[in-house]
């Protein structure tokens, strides 16, 4: 059953905060079946087989655009220096993605949360509810705002573009992060010599 008072809604979410602090999931779980006894919420914890990445090591972003569930992704973001997915990253899915409403929102489709015009948070849409990762833990079915607190109270809804070009956009943005690491690298190594060159006096 849906909460329809705010009020009650906030309680939810606040206490939702705490969920992502246990490190394990049957702690987790446990947690939500005790906030089920106050709250009355419908959230209930997921199974997701034979991920290709371990669970504590992808983001709700890396879930609901597929990133996990397809090799080349995959492959990205296991590598020892893996790319990081940023505001630059998914604002440039987005561009490219169709926003839809609400009531359009089908199966498969990007519920992206915000916080004034920050990404915070996204899931997908799967029976009229949402599926999505809560920081480094769970994956959850739920309502819409049945999410921690922090995660704002803007959704927006998008069908983004197929697998094949999301991982060519982060195979892009890799090389960025990776060139922009090398020169911060070698701007650190030139401030360090500089200090260690003999003074002309």
């Amino acid at each position: 059953m849906t909460i329809s008072d705010p009020a009650r809604l906030v309680a939810l979410r606040t206490d939702l905060e705490r969920v992502r602090l246990f490190p394990d999931q049957p702690d987790q779980l446990a947690e939500i079946d005790r906030l089920r006894e106050i709250h009355s919420h419908t959230i209930a914890g997921i199974y997701l087989k034979n991920p290709l990445i371990p669970l504590r090591e992808f983001s709700c972003f890396a879930f609901a655009l597929g990133l996990v569930t397809w090799r080349r992704s995959a492959r990205l973001l296991s590598e020892p220096v893996r790319p990081i997915i940023n505001q630059p990253f998914l604002r440039e899915v987005l561009s490219e993605s169709i926003e839809v409403q609400a009531p359009d929102a089908t199966n498969g489709i990007v519920a992206v949360y915000q916080v004034d015009d920050e990404v915070v948070h996204a899931g997908l849409v799967h029976d009229g509810r949402i599926r999505s990762k809560w920081g480094n833990g769970y994956l959850w079915d739920h309502e819409a705002f049945e999410i921690p607190l922090e995660y704002g109270s803007t959704i927006r809804y998008f069908n983004v573009p197929g697998k094949k070009r999301i991982a060519d956009i982060l195979s892009l943005h890799a090389e960025r992060q990776l060139a922009q690491s090398e020169q911060t690298f070698q701007a650190t190594v030139e401030q360090m010599r500089a200090r260690l060159r003999p003074s002309a006096d």
